[in-house]
């Protein structure tokens, strides 16, 4: 019975020690927090309507990206009458984006940009223990314009066409905010627990059925 168990225990322990295991992608998400809004004039949308949208945004950057110092991302895709124009599609250090709550939709794989008629993504990022660089978005109603030089301090405005129109000549609202780590997934050593966990426990099988 002792050898049984340990030998179903020491299997698990060469599967999961594996290359193929242990090299499993890492990915860093990045949220969007917003540090001030401002729009005083009159007929400005309303703010917790735009800080929740920007505070739903997620980027998420490969290890490769993180290591590398660099991400680049620019899709493109315009719909006239039903037929898909892609005019740009060019991924570096992204392994996903979320943007649902501006009706936007990514896929990577097959370099689609997913919106009505109009969807614009772009991204060029410097990384290091903080993002600067430059972020755009662009669909049929909105137009999201940010960027950041030499700090974590981002700066930017919202031009739309509802349902909160800021359309109007200097009525643009006007924020600045921080794309901060919020998760790694997996986490760097979590693998490496488990598997101390593990042998630990075959140790103690071993011990008490030997």
């Amino acid at each position: 019975m002792n050898k049984m168990i340990s030998a179903v225990v020491a299997s698990l322990f060469l599967i999961l020690a594996s290359p193929a295991a242990l090299a499993s992608p890492i990915t860093y998400t990045y949220g969007f927090n917003v540090t001030s809004y401002d729009c005083y004039l009159p007929g400005c949308s309303d703010e917790n309507y735009y800080r929740g949208k920007l505070e739903s945004m997620t980027l998420d950057l490969t290890q490769q990206a993180v290591t590398g110092g660099k991400a680049k991302l620019h899709y493109t895709t315009k719909d006239w009458g039903g037929s898909s124009w892609v005019t740009n599609a060019t991924n570096q250090g992204f392994s996903s984006v979320g943007l649902g709550a501006w009706n936007v939709s990514l896929d990577l794989d097959q370099g689609i940009c997913q919106s009505d008629w109009l969807c614009n993504v772009e991204a060029n990022l410097d990384v290091s223990d903080f993002l600067m660089g430059l972020f755009q978005l662009d669909t049929s109603n909105d137009n999201v314009r940010m960027n950041s030089s030499g700090s974590n301090t981002w700066s930017g405005y919202i031009y739309s066409d509802g349902p909160f129109m800021t359309s109007w000549p200097d009525n643009f609202p006007t924020f600045t905010g921080e794309w901060r780590l919020q998760r790694v997934v997996p986490e760097p050593g979590g693998l490496v627990l488990f598997l101390t966990v593990l042998a630990g426990i075959g140790f103690f099988l071993r011990r008490k059925f030997c």
